[in-house]
């Protein structure tokens, strides 16, 4: 897939933070296993660059945005909410919505923890088809599938032979994390490592993964 094709790239709104570390992952891999380009700021590593200008040129080159709000409410009383997401789907949807005839095809996905928790952040929000998964990364996984699916149904072409089942792109998931914990050569990498991983690398991975995948000869038939 080219770096210029928007109608590919995903721009990615979600936090950064170690307690959804795993989620994100989830995403990116879901994006590449279904032949999307996930897009974050946190991908480019420029100290000179303001990150809101970063965010506004993705958000611009991107046909899809996926906007996850369910760590947008207080976690408790006096916590402070993320505001991160919110303002980052206001770019984007006013993008969607004040842009260019290319800019007005854009496609956003909203993600909520609780079904309409999201309303209590954002009360504005009471349009749409948000797709609330319980924080169950599984679940998650499958919810960005199934609005992929639908998108694809309503594009020319329709949906690829190829394109996943539920049970099979879970199954995807599970195969490349037990391959990315094990070194080529055998070692497992420490949970250090696995932890610091970037997110460019870990894209590199799942890339690398799909590849070796496919390049494992079939099984001979039987006599």
């Amino acid at each position: 897939m080219s770096r210029g094709d928007f109608e590919r790239k995903v721009f990615v709104d979600c936090p950064f933070s170690p307690d959804y570390r795993e989620r994100l992952r989830a995403i990116v891999f879901v994006l590449v296993r279904l032949g999307f380009e996930p897009c974050l700021a946190s991908q480019r590593s420029d100290s000179g660059h303001p990150r809101i200008e970063e965010i506004k040129n993705l958000i611009s080159g991107c046909r899809h945005g996926i906007h996850d709000l369910s760590l947008s409410v207080a976690a408790k009383a006096g916590a402070p909410t993320r505001m991160n997401m919110p303002y980052e789907l206001g770019l984007d949807l006013g993008t969607r919505w004040f842009g260019n005839s290319k800019l007005r095809r854009k496609v956003t996905l909203v993600l909520e923890n609780k079904r309409e928790s999201a309303k209590k952040a954002l009360s504005d929000m009471n349009f749409g088809d948000l797709r609330a998964y319980d924080g169950v990364t599984d679940t998650l996984i499958c919810e960005l599938r199934d609005h992929f699916y639908a998108f694809l149904s309503s594009e020319p072409g329709a949906v690829p032979m190829a394109f996943p089942s539920h049970d099979e792109l879970l199954d995807d998931w599970t195969r490349f994390v037990a391959w990315l914990q094990r070194r080529a050569d055998g070692p497992l990498r420490s949970a250090a490592e696995l932890e610091r991983m970037q997110i460019l690398e870990f894209v590199h991975k799942i890339t690398e993964w799909l590849g070796a995948r496919h390049a494992v000869p079939a099984p001979r038939p039987g006599p």
